[in-house]
């Protein structure tokens, strides 16, 4: 049975067009993803994350610093191994934090900021990502419902309320850090 030469070039043709979709094209998202990742605070993934730190006032911070794939140590204050796992709890509530509410504030309005407890800040997070690329993160006080706090990414005018995971976690690393 022999096969005609159409056949055999529309059957490669298709066979290449279908491994550059499988290969080369994005996953699509679903809606339910989609909506998921619409309404993350953060566009980071936990992978990228090299050097986190962590600032309470001007006398208590924490750096952390990657030193392998799921390892991390603590740079500052004094240099010492790092609860991985906790740095790792850390770093998903921070790339999963979704928004709860949104607020439009203006980049002058500094009495918006107090209100919300972001001036002065209650907590900040500093993440250094890989090519120089930095994301800073101001915490505040808890929301009028007492389910979550005000969170400010610099550089965005809007103020999110997030829940309280990511705020907790990160004050025991720093409690921890300190307690060294």
């Amino acid at each position: 049975m022999t096969i005609s030469r159409t056949t055999l070039i529309l059957a490669v043709v298709f066979t290449i067009g279908l491994g550059h979709i499988i290969f080369f094209e994005p996953r699509l998202k679903n809606t339910m993803e989609r909506q998921s990742s619409a309404n993350r605070v953060l566009k980071v993934t936990a992978e990228e994350v090299q050097r986190i730190r962590i600032r309470r006032d001007h006398w208590t911070s924490a750096l952390i610093e990657r030193t392998g794939e799921h390892s991390f140590r603590i740079a500052e204050p004094a240099a010492a191994a790092a609860d991985s796992g906790l740095v790792a709890r850390l770093l998903s509530a921070l790339e999963f934090m979704e928004r709860q509410a949104f607020f439009q504030s203006s980049a002058g309005d500094g009495m918006a900021h107090s209100a919300y407890g972001l001036d002065p800040a209650q907590l900040e997070i500093s993440i250094e990502l890989g090519r120089g690329r930095e994301v800073h993160l101001v915490f505040g006080n808890k929301s009028s419902d007492g389910k979550g706090f005000y969170v400010q990414v610099w550089g965005d005018e809007g103020i999110n309320v997030v829940n309280t995971d990511a705020k907790q976690i990160a004050e025991s690393l720093l409690d921890s850090a300190q307690a060294i």
